[in-house]
């Protein structure tokens, strides 16, 4: 609450309700166990929860638990980037379909062109979006260990671009993360025109892109998002896509949080946390781990 004036019981359980709503969606480890989901439950948590962006005031003593997240994965020293698998699907230049189909340790990261206002201006590949900028420096990544996962594009939302992160805020908790769980929900339980109608208030209003359908992105050459195969999205790919791109920053565990759900992790990436290994010495138990190449709890195939 730090930052806040003045707290009431009403804005705790607010954000209460908000949080409790994030957990249950993002605890889901892939499309069946979303379609599981208790979405009633999920929808009255969303309805008695918060009602305006909840922002956390930034002060020199508040920054450490969350902005130091934010200035690793935005500052010019440690700059940060997104996934190429994540921006790659705003492309339609064709560039990340070549990505993908070159083997893994040829790949290196591509110029993305896109019509998403919040990824770049005026579909120029070295612009600055609403949410992204362009970074031509390797600072900070050494080629040896791979550069597949490494892209020129920065996600810079929150606060203000070129401010500090010690300055500003940056929320908690939006009123577009409720909907785009509206939209998930509506989805999962049938409403195909609602999701689409949810999802499409980030994806128009923000990005500019034309609006979705029940049967999903609208076919065009220039599309967003797009599969590995330069298809256009389906409904869901494209729900994802809006998770991804207006929310991201609202927490470390989030991006991996949406893709686990989704079931579109990277292959081999864990699907699941093990316990630490010192707490396993403690215990005087086994060492283990999930993840990799047919290994336990462990992501599958890309799904688009």
């Amino acid at each position: 609450w730090e930052g806040i004036p003045t707290v009431t019981s009403d804005m705790i359980i607010r954000v209460a309700h908000s949080h409790a709503a994030r957990l249950e969606i993002l605890s889901a480890r892939g499309p069946q166990e979303s379609e599981g989901l208790n979405w009633t439950r999920i929808l009255g948590h969303i309805d008695n929860g918060i009602q305006e962006d909840w922002y956390h005031g930034v002060s020199q003593q508040g920054q450490r638990a969350y902005y130091w997240y934010r200035y690793r994965n935005t500052s010019s020293t440690f700059v940060g980037r997104s996934d190429s698998y994540m921006i790659g699907q705003a492309d339609v230049s064709g560039n990340y379909q070549a990505f993908i189909n070159t083997p893994v340790n040829q790949r290196e990261r591509f110029l993305v062109t896109s019509p998403d206002a919040r990824v770049q201006t005026n579909s120029d590949p070295t612009s600055d979006g609403l949410y992204f900028g362009y970074r031509e420096s390797t600072r900070g990544f050494r080629p040896e260990r791979g550069l597949y996962h490494f892209s020129y594009y920065q996600y810079e939302r929150w606060p203000e671009r070129n401010s500090s992160y010690r300055v500003g805020q940056i929320p908690l908790y939006t009123v577009d993360e409720m909907n785009l769980y509206r939209a998930l929900a509506a989805f999962r339980t049938g409403n195909l025109a609602q999701a689409a109608e949810y999802a499409n208030m980030t994806r128009v209003g923000n990005g500019g892109l034309p609006p979705l359908t029940a049967a999903g992105v609208p076919e065009a050459a220039d599309c967003v998002p797009q599969t590995k195969s330069g298809q256009c999205g389906s409904l869901e790919q494209a729900i994802q896509y809006e998770f991804l791109v207006e929310l991201q920053m609202l927490n470390c565990l989030y991006p991996w949080l949406t893709r686990r759900h989704f079931g579109t992790l990277t292959p081999g990436t864990f699907t699941q946390i093990p316990i630490p290994a010192r707490e396993l010495e403690t215990l005087g138990l086994p060492i283990y781990t999930f993840g990799g190449p047919s290994g336990e709890n462990t992501a599958g195939p890309f799904r688009w």
